[in-house]
């Protein structure tokens, strides 16, 4: 109580234990420089928030401190990952889903005939963050933030069935990919 009234400074280990506790990078409660996971996405929050419950939205703060987790270890262990670039194509074209599909089965190493194995595996080869969480929100089968920190980040609802799932993994790469202007999809 005491902390909470400001009359006394929480401890490391207190630090550490609200980080955890509310999905929040520790720095977040030290610094004023930190934004939290919810302020960085709040453009998200204001265009589509009726369509997220309380719960929705702990799992997306939950995802995005993740993904700010993820980044900061393979920061931290200084892995790298070759950047795909995708040409930028003017208006929406059929082909050109098949010619970026084309190009990413390329960069990932597949030969023409070969199927992919494990979808989160190989799409997080391309340095994009993808973690499942569940989301009350039937509606919602999984969406991409442009994490101004950890990058591209998708998140999918594994509520869903294991084939929605995989589909939405997909669909939302291709946002990922294509969309990348966009701060979320």
């Amino acid at each position: 109580e005491a902390i909470e009234k400001g009359h006394a400074e929480p401890s490391g280990d207190e630090i550490l234990i609200f980080a955890d506790f509310y999905k929040q990078d520790y720095k977040y409660f030290i610094s004023n420089d930190k934004l939290s996971a919810s302020e960085q996405i709040e453009v998200l929050y204001r265009k589509h928030g009726r369509s997220f419950s309380k719960e929705d939205r702990w799992a997306i703060q939950e995802f995005i401190f993740l993904c700010e987790s993820e980044q900061d270890i393979l920061q931290y262990l200084q892995v790298t990952y070759k950047k795909f670039e995708i040409p930028a194509y003017k208006g929406i074209y059929k082909s050109q889903g098949v010619d970026a599909a084309n190009k990413l089965r390329s960069f990932l190493g597949y030969k023409e005939t070969e199927l992919y194995s494990d979808l989160y595996s190989e799409f997080r080869k391309t340095g994009i963050h993808i973690f499942r969480r569940k989301l009350y929100n039937s509606d919602i089968s999984g969406l991409f933030i442009k994490h101004p920190v950890a990058g591209k980040c998708v998140l999918i609802n594994y509520d869903d069935d294991i084939y929605r799932q995989n589909f939405t993994l997909s669909h939302e790469i291709c946002h990922a990919l294509l969309d990348d202007n966009l701060g979320f999809n």
